[in-house]
């Protein structure tokens, strides 16, 4: 009997530290207003800064977690949500996120960050050094999870006690965005044009994929010319998706130096369900050299202004792209036999010589008292042949023809900022080379054109040559008046 006793004395206090032991784990397990939880943000660039506005806040009684309210700052704040999941629809978040003033927010960061119990929508805003994304709203849960009653989101009963085990949960957010860019290019011979020549530019984009919290949306392409460049009747191509649109989905302005593409709301919202290469736009069209791209690079520009976010039209993007022309200038000297320059000799430049012969004029160019040799405003691409084709009184032609080509070109941030001219003695095969800075003249005389005076003719004062032109006069006079005496004589009998 006493070992009964004992025996039942041992359970009775294990029973009570069993029972201690369940109190302490159920203390520790009950939910309070302070429980959060590590949310996991994907897709973020560096530098972007997400605005954390809460939807849906946890209740709490003295007892724990006893459902979900809808929070502070919305129109129906401290109700029940009967259901976060159905309860939460594209229209609210559309609303909410054109104006979240009134609700309770928090910064967090990309990567994982703390959240308390409910439910919030995440903004994106792309840095301001390089807005190059469109991100569409987010919305994550941070919720209580239990193996005894309800699910993910709900409370059975309207009340849960520290008994029942809670766990915090999340979901995870992964940013929905579009890469923003606007690139300009040449069309790649075009880049190195001759004044007067038309070239082809191309803008390609892509229009970002706005999601349904979107009601409008800007994506407008401004093209300009700064300088060195026209428009000639611009009449530019619009594709999307590989397909020229309609007039009806933009709106086009133009004048003689700039246009713009407008693409209406409408159209823009209807390619949110579309792939990338489906609302990929590629805009072409010409433009016109002028001679102020002789000195000064000729420079279209391209703006395009774009919807970050609901409610705003802040992003902007540019780029630019250029057209050189190149010069003959102080590399080739019109000489005398001494070294001196030689003016008024003409020089004629063609595109073409073959089997000895020079055809396709493109300029001729009279030497001055430097007797530089001097075509501005060519193209880069093209291989051109030099002859003088007139020369100054009392000298013969040089007959040399000169194969002059354009090579080395470096650039800058796609600017030409100097070349080669190589010029080639096509007689002796003799080359050489001289270097350009854009816009300016080469440094120096790299090759000379020498034409010689015509030799003198002997000379017409000697007493040998009046001696016998008098005595041919004499002859031709004495001729003549024998003729006309005979015939005479003859006419008399």
């Amino acid at each position: 009997m006493k070992k009964m006793k004992k025996l039942f004395a041992v359970l009775l206090t294990l029973a009570m530290v069993l029972g201690m032991s369940m109190t302490s784990f159920a203390a520790d397990t009950k939910p309070v207003e302070s429980d959060k939880a590590v949310v996991t943000v994907d897709g973020i660039e560096e530098g972007a800064t997400i605005t954390a506005y809460q939807i849906i806040d946890a209740k709490y009684d003295n007892n724990g977690f006893v459902g979900y309210v809808w929070a502070a700052g919305m129109a129906n704040a401290g109700t029940a949500v009967s259901d976060p999941e159905s309860d939460v629809t594209a229209d609210m978040i559309t609303n909410l996120a054109k104006n979240p003033t009134g609700l309770a927010s928090k910064s967090v960061v990309s990567g994982e960050t703390e959240l308390t119990v409910g439910t919030w929508m995440l903004i994106v805003t792309p840095p301001a050094s390089n807005p190059t994304k469109v991100y569409n709203p987010m919305i994550v849960s941070v919720y209580y999870d239990t193996n005894k009653t309800g699910d993910s989101n709900t409370a059975t009963g309207g009340r849960v006690n520290a008994g029942d085990y809670f766990t915090v949960k999340t979901t995870k957010a992964y940013a929905k965005s579009t890469n923003v860019s606007i690139t300009k290019t040449v069309k790649g011979d075009d880049e190195k044009a001759a004044v007067g020549s038309n070239v082809s530019f191309t803008i390609t984009g892509t229009i970002p994929s706005y999601s349904s919290e979107y009601t409008s949306a800007t994506y407008t392409i401004t093209d300009t010319l700064v300088n060195g460049l026209v428009f000639d009747n611009v009449q530019p191509v619009v594709k999307v998706g590989g397909t020229v649109l309609g007039t009806d989905n933009y709106t086009f302005t133009s004048n003689t130096t700039s246009f713009e593409i407008a693409f209406k709301s409408n159209y823009i919202l209807g390619l949110a369900d579309k792939s990338a290469a489906a609302r990929a736009v590629e805009v072409t069209y010409e433009a016109k050299v002028t001679e102020d791209a002789i000195t000064r690079l000729g420079e279209n520009k391209v703006t395009l202004n774009y919807t970050t976010k609901p409610g705003e039209n802040s992003g902007s993007k540019e780029d630019s792209d250029f057209v050189a022309t190149f010069s003959l200038d102080n590399v080739l000297e019109k000489v005398k036999k001494d070294g001196t320059a030689l003016d008024g000799a003409e020089f004629t430049l063609y595109k073409k010589y073959e089997n000895n012969t020079l055809s396709e004029e493109v300029a001729s160019y009279t030497t001055g008292k430097d007797g530089d040799i001097e075509f501005k405003g060519l193209d880069g691409d093209l291989t051109y042949y030099l002859k003088e084709t007139k020369a100054p009184k009392g000298y013969s032609i040089n007959d040399t023809v000169y194969e002059i080509k354009f090579t080395n070109v470096k650039r800058e941030n796609k600017k030409v900022t100097s070349y080669d001219v190589e010029i080639k003695n096509l007689t002796t095969s003799e080359t050489v080379r001289g270097t350009i800075s854009y816009g300016k003249s080469s440094s120096n005389v790299v090759t000379t054109v020498v034409n010689t005076k015509i030799s003198s003719l002997p000379s017409t004062g000697g007493i040998g040559t009046t001696i016998f032109t008098i005595a041919g006069c004499v002859i031709m006079i004495a001729a003549a008046g024998l003729f006309f005496a005979s015939r005479k004589k003859s006419d008399n009998k």
